[in-house]
């Protein structure tokens, strides 16, 4: 079987990565959204959706107080590699959390299994997003709660989306997470989880003034390894290697335009992430 090709450029994308590229605009929100649910107990069963780095499941268990003994938490996400780095976390830190890969769209829980289900910023960029939420409302216990988070804007999505069509072409179809961010609303986000099962789906909006980087050029490349690639099984050529610079380059210059971003008296970049939290019970 021949290995995909990948740019030498292209950075890999581990947990930590991650954070460091979404910046703490998902903490923020998680922080938010965890105050609006019902407080855990010794008999709870967590689920953390789609978890990636595993902020949700971070927070929950370095809250203060301290979450209760008997407290269980199942982190799962369909990346191996974040759930990798999720489970050497979890592991390091003696916390009681299984973590595992497994497809938001097909979770292998029993139904009415969790008392509290989060998924944070995935249905924005999951295609076939409605079965997603079948199974989150499928896997939630009556009367549990599940909280659902999506970005509504995300500033640096156009500006990536320039830089795919000039290294590109125009002809060149978008990468699948430079989709639809800038085109979901909070309407459509409740219709999407009320096609899962829930009703009376409760929204609230979040605005996160987010601290990415010191290193603009660095924030960019690992922006650009993360979402420039191709929506295909081939997800790099040898083109994109070539012009790899050129792309970053432009990334850099429409950060630089106005309203983009913000430097902070630290010296970090700032971007203001606009979000829905969604708040349901079954």
């Amino acid at each position: 079987m021949t290995t995909p090709f990948k740019p030498k450029q292209c950075l890999t994308l581990s947990a930590a990565a991650m954070a460091e590229m979404q910046g703490d605009g998902s903490q923020q929100a998680i922080k938010y959204f965890l105050k609006l649910t019902p407080l855990l107990t010794s008999a709870s069963i967590v689920h953390d959706n789609a978890c990636g780095a595993g902020a949700v499941t971070e927070l929950i268990m370095t809250s203060e107080p301290p979450p209760p003994s008997g407290l269980r938490i199942h982190a799962t996400d369909i990346n191996e590699r974040f759930v990798a780095d999720t489970k050497a976390l979890v592991e390091s830190k003696g916390w009681p959390v299984t973590a595992q890969v497994m497809n938001a769209k097909k979770l292998s829980f029993e139904d009415n299994y969790f008392s509290h289900s989060f998924t944070a910023f995935a249905f924005h960029c999951m295609p076939g997003a409605e079965h997603a939420a079948m199974e989150l409302y499928r896997t939630l216990q009556p009367g549990g709660t599940a909280v659902a988070a999506i970005w509504t804007s995300l500033p640096f999505v156009t500006v990536f989306q320039q830089a795919h069509w000039a290294t590109r072409g125009r002809q060149a179809p978008l990468p699948s997470l430079l989709q639809g961010v800038e085109d979901v609303n909070d309407q459509e986000f409740v219709k999407l989880l009320e096609a899962g099962g829930f009703k009376d789906v409760q929204t609230h909006e979040i605005v996160a003034k987010t601290r990415i980087s010191t290193d603009l050029e660095r924030w960019a490349n690992l922006v650009w390894s993360y979402l420039g690639r191709r929506p295909r099984e081939d997800e790099w050529t040898v083109e994109d290697e070539k012009k790899w610079e050129e792309a970053i380059k432009i990334a850099v210059e429409e950060m630089h335009k106005k309203g983009r971003m913000e430097v902070g008296e630290d010296g970090a970049l700032y971007i203001r992430f606009v979000g829905c939290v969604a708040v349901m019970r079954k």
